[in-house]
């Protein structure tokens, strides 16, 4: 029986390649033009050994300044430094130009210590993950997200630090002016397909999020459609669209019309002519050659979104995204007790940090209110992507107990107490901060078991075992949460009746008769004439 002893990670030495370094160092000693070449591709933190990181540091500081790259320019920048005998002296930068007769082989040394760092990375990578496995048990979409961040920075770091020194960016700044100067103005980022756009962006930049807002049916998936189809043609990397209302046999229907010049109702319902299946045979092998990747998930959160584009440009590479629309993408903090305009503010900020993460522009369709309808320049703001309830619905106003409709409440803008529930789901009371008019939207019944109703949109969001879900993710059969008791109204005020009401209340609770259609049995026609005079002119009956 052969026994093969398990060797820790604790006891095995990190992947590295001395000899590698000490070849790359003396190749920058023995030729200082490599400097150049080498500097891109390795950082000092690249090298395990730490004095060569020392080296390899005060390497750059002279090439920086313009100084020589040779022994006895390196020895007195470390002498400066104080490290000069740390690193073993003159006796072992001489060491290193011993190393290698000729510097033809910096560039592949230098590949062979990023190849090592990586490694060393993905360990570290992995003892980050496992530790997020045992501290994200209550957070797991969270947790999933970010160990792919982890992995992904291994083989995608940035070569940025988190602060940079302005002298250190102009050399490039200014080399991205001589590039736009000689284009003579034309775009530097991904064509949006319309040449009013390009002249106005200078194209889709890389790391910025740009909204494409219109009311409900003015064309906006058409409109990103076809600047897909613009960009995957004249940028010839892919380009990734997320529709979260249609699915991919609809898109593609869609891309065919328009690429064919067809009818899209024609298509949907076969009305094609002998003579536009040319055009369609066409219009499909224009698209067959189009990198365009669609992802049709319903029920996405933004951060799955971050993921899969991640997971996208690892395997294909990514030139820009469009997102179908806005307000369709949940929040990562999917369930918990946040209000609409904090989780829209969450997802833009998330796909801003996606945009710059990856390097590409992220252009999310959104709709708007009825709001920019009523504005004589009809400019949209940023008030008009938020949700709404109906202007019927009913509000309770803690202080008194009356029950407010939203359309009073915008139009006098009064402000007291209602009912809400904080974060462990009780009962308290919370001052209204703000409301306003979005117009129409399209309103449901919702019928609950219990016989209970309630009209709202398809964003209104109920309470159910799983946490907050908007009405459009129900189905019949889930339950909602409602509550047990309502809290009574805090108030002093007296309510006010009249005697002739109360006379005719007493009569009808004396009765038995509480509500809906009453008969009152009296013994004499003058109480029978006074039920019938009171009826008159305190009800109209």
């Amino acid at each position: 029986m052969n026994v093969v002893p398990f060797v820790s990670a604790v006891d095995r030495i990190p992947p590295s390649n001395l000899e590698a370094e000490m070849a790359l160092l003396g190749s920058i000693l023995v030729d200082k033009e490599m400097m150049a070449t080498v500097s891109e591709i390795v950082q000092p933190s690249d090298f395990y050994a730490s004095l060569h990181e020392t080296i390899y540091l005060a390497l750059y500081a002279l090439y920086e300044r313009g100084e020589p790259l040779d022994k006895v320019a390196l020895a007195e920048e470390l002498k400066n430094r104080g490290m000069l005998d740390k690193i073993g002296g003159l006796a072992y930068l001489g060491s290193l130009m011993d190393t290698v007769p000729t510097a033809a082989s910096a560039e592949y040394y230098a590949r062979i210590v990023r190849e090592k760092s990586t490694l060393r990375g993905l360990i570290h990578a992995g003892t980050q993950v496992t530790q997020l496995g045992y501290e994200s048990e209550d957070d797991v979409p969270a947790a999933i997200d970010r160990a792919e961040q982890v992995v992904y920075e291994v083989g995608n770091r940035s070569d940025h630090n988190a602060f940079a020194a302005v002298p250190s960016l102009l050399l490039g700044v200014f080399q991205s002016l001589e590039r736009r100067h000689e284009q003579k103005g034309d775009r530097t980022g991904v064509t949006s397909g319309f040449r009013d756009i390009d002249d106005y962006t200078a194209g889709w930049q890389p790391g910025n999020l740009v909204i494409l807002a219109a009311r409900p049916a003015m064309g906006k998936t058409s409109l990103a459609l076809n600047m897909a189809v613009a960009a995957a043609k004249d940028e010839k990397r892919p380009i990734a669209v997320f529709s979260l209302e249609m699915t991919k046999q609809e898109l593609v229907e869609r891309l065919l019309s328009s690429e064919a010049k067809l009818d899209a109702s024609k298509l949907r319902r076969g009305a094609i002519a002998d003579r536009d299946w040319e055009k369609i045979g066409h219009a499909m092998g224009v698209l067959h050659e189009l990198p365009i990747y669609l992802d049709d998930a319903g029920a996405v959160t933004v951060t799955e979104i971050r993921s899969r584009l991640r997971r996208l440009k690892s395997a294909h590479g990514l030139a820009c995204v469009f997102i179908d629309y806005l307000q369709l993408v949940r929040p990562a903090t999917l369930g918990k007790v946040v209000n609409r305009n904090e989780e829209l503010s969450e997802i833009c900020r998330t796909l801003k940090a996606t945009a710059k993460d990856l390097e590409i522009p992220v252009i999310a369709l959104a709709q708007l209110n009825r709001a920019v309808e009523t504005r004589a320049d009809k400019r949209p703001l940023l008030s008009d992507l938020r949700d709404c309830l109906a202007g019927d619905a009913l509000v309770t106003n803690a202080e008194t107990g009356e029950r407010v409709q939203m359309r009073e409440i915008v139009e006098t803008q009064r402000r007291f107490d209602v009912w809400a529930v904080d974060e462990q789901l009780r009962l308290v009371r919370r001052p209204i901060v703000d409301s306003w008019k979005v117009g129409e939207q399209p309103v449901y019944r919702v019928t609950t078991k219990s016989g209970r109703v309630i009209r709202c949109t398809a964003g209104h969001r109920f309470l159910t075992v799983s946490g907050w879900s908007e009405l459009r993710d129900l189905t019949a059969g889930r339950s909602i949460a409602v509550p047990r008791t309502y809290v009574a109204p805090s108030t002093t005020s007296e309510i006010s009746i009249s005697p002739r009401r109360a006379l005719l209340l007493g009569w009808l609770i004396g009765d038995g008769h509480l509500g809906g259609s009453a008969a009152v049995t009296v013994a004499t026609r003058e109480d029978a004439d006074c039920v019938a005079a009171l009826g008159a002119s305190e009800f109209g009956l």
